[in-house]
């Protein structure tokens, strides 16, 4: 028979063993994948591994994959939680502004960095000049240390953020209304009315700079 030492000594390493696997699976290493597949030109996960350890941040807390997360991560697990999967919830919040910075996720995700050359991207979950979370357990602690908000040149008619101004960035500006996303409220005033179809166009018309 062994011994009440090597019961327990079995019994520890199996408990490790199930907490390692516990912790690795609430990594969803397929969440990334539909991520990256969303938005290929995107570096923000490089750039996320290289300064946080972890690709995962771009929706994780830093440290703990199973903390609080941010803003993005929140709204990404309400989509969840409404049982779509993965790929439809990256959709409905794109046209969402998670972390309340005044750029659409999805723009925020696309733009290229005029900061860090070569980089695409800034984190839909954090914002201002060092990266805090506002929905983070610390929302006053600096994430990245680089800028997280886009500067105010942002081309609020490129909705799609992808090259120039085309159909589609229209049908990107329709779906967001008829879905409510807070991006739609173009003139800022109110609800959604038929101004912000106007000032849509306007800003359509008048280009980006």
């Amino acid at each position: 028979m062994k011994s009440t030492r090597a019961i327990a000594g079995l019994a520890a390493t199996t408990t490790l063993t199930v907490l390692a696997l516990s912790a690795t699976s609430r990594a969803h290493p397929s969440y990334m994948t539909a991520f990256t597949t969303k938005y290929p030109t995107s570096t923000l996960p490089a750039r996320m591994a290289s300064l946080t350890g972890s690709n995962c941040n771009v929706c994780h807390t830093p440290g703990n994959t199973s903390a609080q997360g941010s803003c993005y991560k929140d709204a990404i697990v309400n989509q969840l939680a409404l049982g779509n999967n993965i790929a439809t919830s990256l959709t409905n919040v794109a046209l969402l502004d998670s972390d309340g910075d005044g750029v659409a996720n999805q723009i925020e995700i696309l733009l290229a960095r005029t900061d860090l050359p070569g980089q695409v991207g800034y984190h839909p979950g954090l914002k201002g000049p060092t990266g805090t979370g506002p929905c983070n357990t610390n929302p006053n602690t600096a994430v990245t240390n680089q800028l997280e908000t886009p500067p105010p040149t942002t081309c609020y008619a490129n909705c799609d953020g992808v090259g120039g101004l085309t159909g589609n960035d229209f049908q990107c500006f329709l779906n967001a209304y008829v879905s409510g996303a807070s991006y739609a409220n173009c003139d800022g005033v109110g609800g959604l009315t038929g101004n912000d179809f106007q000032c849509f166009l306007d800003k359509y018309v008048a280009g980006c700079t």
